[in-house]
């Protein structure tokens, strides 16, 4: 895993009605925001084989020996069967409709797609070539993840929330208040996987190189906080 590169908050303050009827508390409600970047350590490659055949016996038979061949070049270039799963496998009529009448059968399609989990980037440009000689025919994208994604996640959230702090103790500060106790806190989605659609063009150049740059992983707070009069 690549060192860490950054860490910055951004804060996004949203002041709500702040009530203050008789007998009612003052209160503020804001949001924070943060975002952690990181370098990709880690890759999801999605491959395929598609194969026609007059028989549906003959097409899902021709797709499996394509696909062991292409699990037998990933297991010698080192992927182990745990980072390989199957994620679709479909057999399917292929039917022509004429101007008119009847559909006419004439044959079968048989796929199935593969996701492959790569913990070493630089392997990507190998694995295309491999795969691709070995008889992969169809590519559904590449996904750049972290293995330590919950850690940084953890980061963003802590940040986002001090974000949060930070502005409204400068809001209640600047009307004449202070913060008192949180009253809420809820927590907002953050960043997922980067995904990469590949054309097949692209996917058969030979050693194909790939940029991973980074990988942004944010978090969202929205908290609510007594207001305190310093009157």
């Amino acid at each position: 895993m690549k060192k860490l590169l950054s860490i910055f908050a951004i804060s996004l303050c949203v002041l709500g009605p702040v009530s203050g009827l008789a007998g009612e508390a003052a209160t503020l409600r804001i949001t924070g925001e943060a975002s952690v970047s990181a370098v990709p350590d880690m890759a999801r490659l999605q491959l395929g084989v598609r194969k026609d055949a007059k028989e549906a016996v003959g097409a899902s038979k021709a797709v499996g020996a394509a696909l062991a061949q292409v699990m037998k070049e990933l297991d010698a270039v080192g992927i182990k069967p745990k980072d390989m799963q199957t994620t679709q496998l479909s057999l399917a009529p292929q039917l022509d409709y004429p101007g008119s009448g009847a559909p006419r059968k004439l044959g079968y399609q048989a796929q199935s797609t593969l996701t492959v989990t790569l913990y070493d980037i630089d392997q990507i440009g190998v694995v295309l070539d491999k795969v691709l000689f070995a008889g992969a025919t169809e590519f559904a994208g590449l996904n750049f993840d972290l293995t330590n994604r919950k850690t940084l996640r953890g980061e963003a959230m802590q940040q986002a929330v001090k974000s949060a702090r930070r502005d409204a103790e400068l809001l209640a500060k600047a009307a004449g208040m202070s913060l008192g106790k949180v009253i809420t806190l809820s927590y907002g989605p953050s960043g997922g996987p980067v995904p990469i659609m590949m054309a097949r063009g692209m996917a058969e150049a030979s050693s194909m190189p790939i940029a991973a740059g980074e990988t942004d992983i944010s978090a969202q707070v929205q908290m609510e906080f007594e207001l305190i009069s310093e009157d």
